[in-house]
């Protein structure tokens, strides 16, 4: 592992110390309750406790930080024991730290936490179980149970054959059935557990469902003349099959649902302003709920909507607004008037990134907000790399194949070195005949790693690009690489 990947890590636990404040908020609103669920955590050191924040990802991917409280609790601290109580009516996905795991409830779950190792540049921690059910899906280091066979056949799908085979709920049961069976083998105690059976299989369909919409630009990419046309309209068809099969509809799914409105079903809403009786026929067969979700997916996409026809922009923000009258589902309305209010500050920039100082090709100083002020650009894509990162010197060598955001009036490429020495990177601008006026070095300052962590969910992995409007708004905060972006069509 790379020294600044391993510096981004112990960045991001910095984070989590500091925003790991006290739970009184969580205490307040669950007094008085009575509670179903227990969790206990033994440590072996005090100091320990810092790094086991309770909270939850955001289900919905509404919110850029992606994490949210966790439900209404109480948490009692002794010496080296933390209690969490708290009250749940079903399977539920939490967060400690960086561990999400599985709980179910009228659960007393009993666990050691130990700190393994904490160093400057290294962080590896533990958990074990000592008494009930719980089953653990993300560590800081990954998904415990993703196939990494699976995510790299992805990348190779170029024919009808090969989408149709994929792209399909049988593939996904396939893929669901493995990874249950990874689980059994992990967690041999849980195997004659119906509910555990039944969440997870909807859950790794879900999970698979995310990925292959994570890859669906590359897939594009892939594709030619009808085979696109017929790619998108196979992974629609899983969609929709998907949304009305699944008895449970958890983050994997809704993540996936984001990708889908992202290529597929916004172009087509576009095309009709969003005028409510021209998109109704185009999600008809999804179920009531994901037809709201891209509703609301639609009000807050608004403000990435901007067109040089003022009449256009009327029309568009009269009709989306007409669009919040049909969302009703509980858990959607209290986005509606964040997003129609333009409540969204914490998607932009803040001021002390925008402060921070980079180094030109000329090894001149430069703010980072000069990026977006300085530019005619009405997007500004941002490519965290460095010249020690293997994966990210590919992704360049791919990129100078076909160089096509470097003749681009609408999007901008900047590439911002993290580097530990002044040289290395100015070879690779060379070797990749990168455009110099969009290199720039970063050095020492640790300011945009921490605010990037908060304000757009970056863990510290290279390569990792941006997309941000003018206005300095995230629109992407996970492109999927510079060879498959698409310029928008404006």
């Amino acid at each position: 592992m790379s020294l600044y990947i391993k510096k981004c890590i112990l960045i991001l636990l910095e984070l989590l110390i500091c925003i790991s404040c006290s739970t009184n908020a969580s205490r307040d609103s669950a007094s008085g309750k009575d509670f179903n669920t227990t969790i206990t955590i033994h440590y072996k050191e005090e100091a320990d406790k810092k790094y086991t924040k309770f909270q939850q990802y955001d289900k919905f991917f509404l919110n850029t930080n992606g994490i949210i409280d966790a439900p209404a609790h109480i948490t009692e601290n002794e010496k080296l024991k933390t209690t969490i109580k708290l009250n749940l009516n079903g399977p539920w996905l939490l967060l400690l730290g960086f561990t999400e795991f599985y709980i179910e409830p009228n659960n007393n779950l009993d666990i050691d936490f130990t700190v393994l190792k904490q160093t400057k540049t290294e962080y590896v921690d533990s958990i074990k179980i000592n008494h009930g059910t719980a089953i653990i899906v993300r560590n800081s280091w990954g998904r415990v149970f993703l196939n990494r066979l699976f995510v790299s056949q992805l990348r190779n799908l170029s024919n009808r054959v090969e989408i149709e085979d994929v792209v399909s709920e049988k593939y996904l049961v396939l893929l669901s059935t493995k990874s249950i069976n990874k689980l059994y083998s992990l967690y041999p105690e849980v195997k004659e557990s119906k509910t555990i059976r039944d969440y997870f299989q909807e859950y790794f369909k879900q999970y698979f469902f995310s990925e292959l919409c994570i890859h669906l630009n590359v897939l594009k990419e892939n594709m030619r003349g009808e085979a696109t046309a017929f790619s998108l309209s196979q992974f629609k068809k899983l969609s929709v099959k998907l949304s009305n099969d699944l008895t449970i509809k958890v983050r994997p799914y809704w993540f996936g649902m984001n990708k889908i409105f992202e290529q597929i079903i916004n172009p087509e809403f576009k095309k009709f302003d969003y005028s409510y009786e021209s998109i109704k026929p185009i999600i008809k067969d999804y179920d009531a709920v994901t037809q709201q979700y891209f509703f609301l997916l639609s009000l807050k996409e608004e403000y990435n909507l901007e067109d040089d026809n003022k009449q256009r922009n009327i029309l568009r923000h009269k009709n989306i607004t007409e669009l919040t009258r049909y969302i009703a589902y509980p858990e959607f309305v209290p986005y509606i008037e964040k997003f129609k209010s333009g409540n969204n500050t914490e998607e932009f920039i803040n001021d002390n990134i925008k402060k921070s100082i980079l180094h030109d090709y000329n090894n001149q100083q430069i703010v980072f907000n000069d990026l977006f002020t300085k530019s005619s650009h009405r997007y500004i894509l941002l490519d965290f790399c460095g010249s020690w990162c293997k994966p990210c010197m590919e992704e360049l060598k791919e990129y100078k194949i076909s160089p096509k955001l470097d003749t681009s009036s609408i999007v901008r490429p900047i590439w911002i070195f993290f580097e530990n020495d002044d040289k290395d990177w100015l070879n690779v601008i060379k070797t990749y005949d990168l455009k110099k006026e969009n290199c720039f070095l970063l050095q020492g300052d640790t300011t945009i790693q921490k605010n990037f962590g908060i304000l757009f969910s970056w863990r510290g992995e290279f390569p990792h690009r941006f997309l941000f409007n003018k206005q300095g708004k995230i629109v992407d905060n996970n492109v999927l690489s510079l060879s498959s972006f698409k310029i928008p069509n404006l």
